[in-house]
């Protein structure tokens, strides 16, 4: 399954400016997603993160790795438009900064 931008509010409850997703291009219910941000000047985290050297703060790009994982369980039938929380995450490591013009997958 292929989502858009509509198609993924149609799934879960984050919007603009916190929804960290623009499309899923692959969704196996109940299995994996996988899909992109395409980061553009005017996200309004770059206005405040670290100004001259602007870049998506770390926290977000784990946002927007748990907005795009929870489309395998949300496009599972009767959790469509739920609300999924994090809970704990564990050794996460971030190996590239994130900037303006990004694609992130």
């Amino acid at each position: 399954m292929e989502l858009n931008y509509n198609s993924i509010l149609e799934y879960q409850q984050n919007r603009s400016p916190y929804l960290m997703i623009d499309h899923a291009t692959e969704v196996n219910p109940g299995v994996s997603s996988k899909g992109y941000k395409l980061l553009n000047e005017h996200e309004w985290f770059f206005k405040v993160h670290w100004p001259g050297d602007a870049n998506m703060p770390g926290m977000l790009q784990v946002e927007a790795m748990v907005q795009m994982a929870s489309l395998s369980i949300l496009t599972l039938p009767k959790n469509k438009g739920k609300i999924m929380y994090l809970t704990s995450a564990d050794k996460i490591k971030l190996i590239k900064k994130v900037i303006i013009g990004d694609k992130f997958e």
